[in-house]
């Protein structure tokens, strides 16, 4: 018999790959422990009970592949996609943004080519797992941009050219819309 010493992340994995065979999820688990698939699990479930068993596991998915692959917390994302679409997919706002996390035709084409990601114009944007990597692969620049999650909504929300005008006036680096989101986030994680 040969020992295997277990570190902390390998359980996590491990863990996290067990809540995956009992959701059905595949490698979309891969990076959250399990403590955090479940909080988004039973988050999505709270949040959207008028969604059927399969979307809600399509939009669990969304969420946990997008941070696996952009380094986003799965909530944060599901706090802007509350707050964007009601967690509708097929979402048109008034600022021209499209599904989840309302994300503009423009900025998901040159999110998509910056990431080597399927680009089929607007029809892109209401696939909900393609909708919520984009927007989170956009977030996660605006984060490596300006330092900060609050800083990051901020710039996701108003624009990063407009946020650096605010900020050349002296203006803190955040919004209102920043700090709703990271509200709701604290909420979805129980604090």
């Amino acid at each position: 018999m040969v020992a295997v010493k277990w570190d902390g992340r390998r359980v996590r994995v491990w863990l996290g790959l067990l809540l995956c065979a009992s959701l059905g999820c595949g490698d979309d688990f891969a990076c959250l422990d399990a403590e955090a698939g479940e909080r988004l699990r039973e988050a999505v479930a709270e949040r959207a009970p008028d969604r059927s068993p399969s979307e809600r596991s399509d939009l669990i998915r969304a969420f946990a592949r997008a941070e696996c692959d952009f380094d986003v917390d799965a909530l944060l994302l599901l706090a802007i996609a509350e707050q964007e679409s009601s967690l509708d997919p097929t979402a048109r706002g008034p600022a021209g943004g499209i599904g989840l996390l309302q994300v503009r035709p423009p900025t998901g084409e040159a999110t998509a080519r910056d990431h080597g990601m399927d680009w089929r114009g607007e029809e892109s944007l209401l696939d909900p797992v393609i909708n919520t990597a984009l927007g989170a692969a956009y977030l996660a620049r605006m984060k490596d941009q300006f330092g900060t999650w609050e800083a990051a909504l901020a710039a996701y929300n108003l624009g990063p050219a407009r946020l650096r005008q605010l900020m050349a006036k002296g203006l803190p680096a955040t919004s209102p819309y920043a700090r709703k989101i990271l509200a709701r986030k604290r909420k979805l994680e129980g604090k």
